[in-house]
C-alpha cells in the first residue's frame, strides 16, 4: 500500500483526524439525542456525512459546479435525519 504523504498524513499520525470524527459523531448523537426515532448509529452517520463533503469538495474543485454546496448539504441533513 503506498504511504500517504503531505498534511494529510500529518493528521493521521497527529489523531487530528481521529479527533474531528470522534467530535462528529459526538455532535451527531447529540443531535439524535433531541429527535424521535429510530436513528442510524452516529458512526454510520458520521461516515456518510464525511463522504458526502469530499464528493462536494470534488464538484466544486473540478468540475467548478456552484451548486455542488448546496445539494451536499441538502444530503447532509438528509443522512443526519434533519431533513423534513
Amino acid at each position: 500500500m503506498a504511504r500517504a504523504s503531505g498534511s494529510a498524513a500529518s493528521a493521521r499520525r497527529d489523531g487530528t483526524d481521529d479527533a474531528q470524527r470522534r467530535a462528529l459523531t459526538a455532535e451527531i448523537a447529540a443531535a439524535q439525542a433531541g429527535l424521535p426515532g429510530p436513528h442510524r448509529p452516529a458512526e454510520e452517520v458520521a461516515t456518510v456525512i464525511a463522504g458526502l463533503a469530499m464528493a462536494a469538495n470534488q464538484e466544486i474543485q473540478l468540475l467548478e459546479d456552484a451548486s455542488a454546496p448546496a445539494r451536499a448539504r441538502t444530503a447532509m441533513r438528509h443522512a443526519a435525519g434533519l431533513s423534513t
